[in-house]
């Protein structure tokens, strides 16, 4: 059982392996790269600067915040900038299509990014279909809502939570968009691009236009002077009617206004420079709608009482008022093109986040087909568009837009927290220099008392802990704010006495985080003050995310129900990383990136990529590196738990090999644990326990003497019970009729396959006689003197250990994978010759056939 829930959690928490180096991410992709700074930019504004710019500042001001919606919307800005900024950063980490959850996958692992990913689909479906809905709308009230007149009266739905009516014109624009984006996105973005002008010149045009009917009277309205009518929803006058409490409620609904931005970070695998095009578009996209907002939110409230304001159509209402008919079209007009530059935006990720997944396999491989012609996910483009449609369709929306915000802020803060894992993360050198430091406490660690300027494994620890806590803390500081607010704000010694030990325990977290040692990786933009601007991010997010009512909640656990189905019946198991966790592809070295592949041409795609000898005898420098990650872990991990090594070796052998490497693998850790704990400190710091090494060593020396007796058993059974298998096989094929061409070339390829198998065998045996004497020194050199173990045995050890690994893991896969072929190649030549149930069993040293009852079953001679 506990093995089982290890493997689980191993499954859960598995991360996205990236290469090293960024130009081999950059060339591994099927999309064309053809979107530049500008393209990403107009996306950026275009998906978030759309019906928000021409609603959000009326409804917000007449009934949340007043003239001071100025204000909520800055408050909005910086908060959405911090979230910009993480992503900024994570688009020059991971250049890669599919957003926060890409992220996620490569920070948190499969588990969480599916989660990202689950939620990324539901924001940007019910995103789209909104937007759809609005700009059918809006189309339709310029020309007297003659459409809707129609499908009333032809096409009504009389279901509470559905439409009115099918709206067959939002369907058709849903269609229209997707095949648009389908056909190319570098077509498509031009079409974004004029969207994007457009919609920027008719607020600008907002904004220069209302300079001129400014009156500043209008930000300090006495309550007196309000109707009576007009009292009841007008606050208490002056520029924040509604208090404090009023602009941060109305700061929480303005940050749906820059909902949006993200979507730039789904292109990485299209655009040209990704690691310095998705940062600048983040920040310049940010900084335009900002301006925008708050210039547009500005000439609103000082053009026209912040109580007489349209919450549906403020700025046509505010001109027509006024006398400006004709700049009342103009906004009318921008606000369609803003509306399906928006469209433009909010369908473009979603079938980016589909092909990710599903390249990962996660979800149905088909929706990440690249078409050769367009570059585009063609089929997952299309169902977007379809599903979109549907919704906007038949749904009422009116529900499912706080469940996009559920979507978003919670991609936003696994973004964040992301961010300050991967920034006090050691990389690289990074260990090494910490070593010099020798053994630190965990409390002189806690607050750096050393000034240590190198992660560690240990400090990492502390992060990741701390980022835990300090989500904890956040929920609760936020559940304080949302569930004892008039209290709070009435003055209550209680509800004050929490928020404080709350807000304490949230700065104390982010301080004991901010001193730990930070990563020195170099990146085009980095992410400044950090851990305070992510710390704030997560605050705000979770805080917007707990201010949604009930229902929306119910509706988000209904969502992620099905997502999780999906999960655990399908993409748990058909995931690439539990493809390479299987070992079946390649023999990769957990956290290396090392990895052994043939250099002989495969003949089927689908054959698994060949593990030899004779690579790994080419690729000398590859087990250099794998000693030396060796060397490195065992340093990382002596530091996190000091002499405690006992569960370390995992690392340092495929998870599928076999049982005996493993624990041969398990007891030459440790023999290196011990002698680096002896070269750290020493005995009476350190706890090295000579004793403890002796026995080591001795039950090594046993171990390699099992192994060696082990492999000469193999490579004998190999050449007699295994060649005597295949031969008893070839003479009843040839009862059976079988051809003399093909048992000819069946007999070929089991003589190439023995020899083979014979020659891996060949070059273990001497590795194993040369690791046996190298214990047999190290034992006697800790009896008489241990320096001389450490100095001199110490690097052989390593390197020897590393390459015995390499050589027992590659040939018990090459062996046995080469079996496996042949054993397959005999199933397909007796399969057209079973006539009724088919059964044909064959395990080398043992002979059990059977085809129709044709051929007698043989005596076992055991199994290998």
């Amino acid at each position: 059982m506990a093995a089982y829930l290890r493997r689980f959690y191993h499954a859960l928490t598995r991360r996205k392996m990236l290469p090293e180096s960024v130009a081999a991410l950059l060339e591994n992709s099927q999309m064309a790269r053809v979107l530049t700074t500008l393209d990403l930019t107009a996306l950026g504004v275009g998906s978030t600067l759309g019906v928000g710019v021409y609603v959000l500042a009326g409804s917000v001001s007449k009934e949340t915040a007043g003239p001071a919606v100025v204000i909520s919307f800055i408050i909005a800005a910086i908060a959405s900038v911090f979230a910009g900024l993480c992503y900024a950063e994570f688009g020059a980490r991971v250049p890669k299509a599919g957003s926060a959850y890409v992220y996620s996958y490569v920070c948190v692992g499969e588990f969480v990014a599916f989660i990202i990913g689950w939620n990324l689909v539901l924001e940007y479906v019910v995103g789209s279909a909104s937007v759809v809905r609005g700009l059918s709308g809006y189309v339709d009230n310029l020309f007297g809502n003659v459409m809707a007149k129609a499908f009333q009266d032809l096409l009504s739905i009389d279901v509470n939570f559905l439409s009115p009516y099918i709206d067959f014109f939002a369907f058709g624009l849903s269609l229209v968009f997707a095949v648009a984006l389908a056909l190319g996105v570098k077509e498509s973005s031009n079409f974004n691009n004029v969207f994007t002008i457009i919609n920027l010149a008719v607020v600008a045009y907002v904004i220069i236009c209302g300079l001129f009917k400014v009156d500043i009277a209008n930000w300090s309205i006495d309550i007196d002077d309000i109707p009576e009518e007009n009292k009841p929803t007008a606050g208490k006058g002056g520029f924040a009617p509604f208090g404090i409490n009023g602009i941060i409620k109305g700061a929480a609904t303005c940050f749906y206004g820059f909902v949006g931005f993200d979507c730039v970070a789904t292109t990485g695998e299209e655009a040209k420079n990704p690691q310095k095009a998705i940062p600048l578009a983040i920040t310049i996209s940010l900084a335009i709608i900002a301006f925008a907002y708050i210039g547009v939110s500005t000439v609103l409230t000082l053009m026209w009482p912040y109580y007489l304001q349209d919450p549906d159509a403020p700025l046509p209402y505010v001109f027509r008022e006024l006398g400006w008919e004709i700049a009342a079209w103009i906004v009318s007009i921008g606000a369609i093109f803003g509306l399906c530059a928006s469209l433009m935006g909010a369908m473009l990720p979603l079938p980016r986040v589909l092909y990710a997944m599903a390249n990962d396999g996660i979800i149905f491989r088909f929706l990440g087909k690249i078409h050769p012609r367009f570059q585009t996910p063609l089929l997952g483009t299309c169902l977007a568009g379809l599903l979109t449609g549907i919704l906007a369709a038949v749904f009422d929306l009116q529900q499912l837009v706080d469940m996009m915000s559920i979507g978003t802020l919670l991609a936003y803060s696994i973004v964040a927290a992301c961010v300050l894992l991967l920034r006090y993360q050691p990389e690289g050198d990074e260990i090494e220099k910490a070593v010099k430091y020798g053994h630190i406490s965990f409390f002189s660690q806690l607050f750096n008392t050393k000034r240590i300027k190198s992660p560690s494994t240990m400090s990492a620890s502390i992060v990741t802990w701390g980022v835990m806590l300090y989500l904890v803390f956040v929920i609760a500081a936020g559940g304080v704010l949302k569930f004892a607010e008039e209290p709070l704000f009435s003055g209550e010694g209680w509800a004050i006495a929490l928020m404080v030990v709350t807000a304490v325990l949230c700065i104390l977290n982010l301080v004991v985080i901010g001193l730990q040692p930070s990563s020195g990786a170099k990146l085009f933009f980095r992410v400044p003050l950090v851990p305070l601007i992510p710390g704030l991010s997560i605050f705000i997010n979770i805080y917007l995310m707990l201010m949604l009512d009930p229902n929306t909640w119910i509706r988000f656990a209904v969502w992620m129900a099905i997502g999780f189905l999906m999960y655990f019946s399908y993409g748990i198991w058909q995931s690439e990383e539990s493809k390479q966790d299987s070992g079946r592809r390649s023999v990769i070295y957990a956290h290396t990136n090392v990895a052994f592949e043939d250099d002989e041409e495969k003949s089927n795609k689908d054959t698994p990529v060949k593990t030899t000898i004779r690579t790994i005898a080419l690729s000398t420098h590859y087990l250099e590196d794998f000693a030396y990650q060796l060397a490195r872990r065992a340093l990382r991990f002596y530091d996190c738990s000091r002499c405690d090594f006992s569960n370390w070796y995992r690392f340092a052998c495929h998870m599928r090999t076999r049982q005996l490497v493993f624990v041969f693998a398990r007891g030459s850790s440790l023999i290196i644990c011990l002698l680096l704990a002896q070269s750290c400190g020493g005995s009476d710091d350190l706890g090295f326990d000579i004793t403890l090494a002796l026995n080591r060593t001795k039950g090594m020396a046993v171990m390699v003497d099992s192994i060696h007796s082990r492999w000469t058993e193999l490579k004998e059974k190999i050449r007699t019970e295994a060649f005597s298998t295949v031969a008893f096989a070839i003479d009843s094929l040839d009862t059976m009729g079988v051809p003399p061409s093909q048992l000819l070339d069946l007999q070929h390829h089991s003589a190439e396959t023995f020899a083979f198998s014979d020659d891996l065998l060949d070059d273990v045996l001497p590795q194993l006689i040369n690791y046996r004497a190298l214990v047999g020194r190290i034992n006697e050199h800790l009896i008489s003197d241990v320096d001389a173990a450490v100095v001199h045995d110490l690097p052989t050890l390593i390197h020897n250990t590393g390459h015995l690994i390499a050589l027992l893991d590659a040939t018990h896969y090459d062996v046995f994978w080469r079996c496996d072929l042949l054993q397959e190649m005999i199933l397909e030549l007796v399969r057209p010759f079973v006539r009724t149930k088919k059964r044909f069993h064959l395990v080398f040293g043992t002979s059990s056939y059977s085809a129709a009852n044709r051929i007698p079953p043989q005596k076992s001679t055991g199994t290998v």
